[in-house]
């Protein structure tokens, strides 16, 4: 199922492909964020853009960007037909690149602490204890 996205004039500018794991494309078909379970707007970097209640987004500041037929404040203008899909990268959350971050430093840690352990047996000995 697809929902179309207005501007404040009603001119189609997006839409959110909810069979597509909740994407937001521009009309030309470009990817440009998604909706997590609990309809906050993230970018595929993971950077928390807004929100979407009641058929309208919300920057987080509060302002309203785009509105879908229900909520739009006017008429809504004609829908031309969408452009193919482009790419759409890959998601990201801002808690699963710390997490990535801090599996890496637990990682070398151990490395360092195996590959220290055995040239060193002051070292051995502090890990033994």
């Amino acid at each position: 199922m697809e929902e179309t996205l207005f501007d404040k004039d009603g001119t189609p500018v997006a839409y959110i492909d909810y069979n597509d794991e909740s994407t937001i494309y521009f009309w030309d078909g470009t990817p440009i964020s998604y909706l997590d379970e609990d309809n906050k707007i993230y970018g595929f970097n993971g950077k928390h853009l807004g929100w979407y209640e009641d058929g309208i987004i919300r920057n987080l500041t509060g302002e309203k960007n785009s509105f879908n037929s229900s909520s739009l404040p006017g008429y809504a203008k004609y829908e031309p037909y969408k452009s193919y899909k482009k790419y759409k990268p890959y998601k990201s959350k801002s808690i699963q690149n710390t997490n990535l971050i801090i599996n890496t430093q637990i990682v070398m840690s151990l490395y360092l602490s195996f590959y220290y352990a055995g040239k060193n047996k002051e070292y051995k000995a502090m890990l033994n204890n």
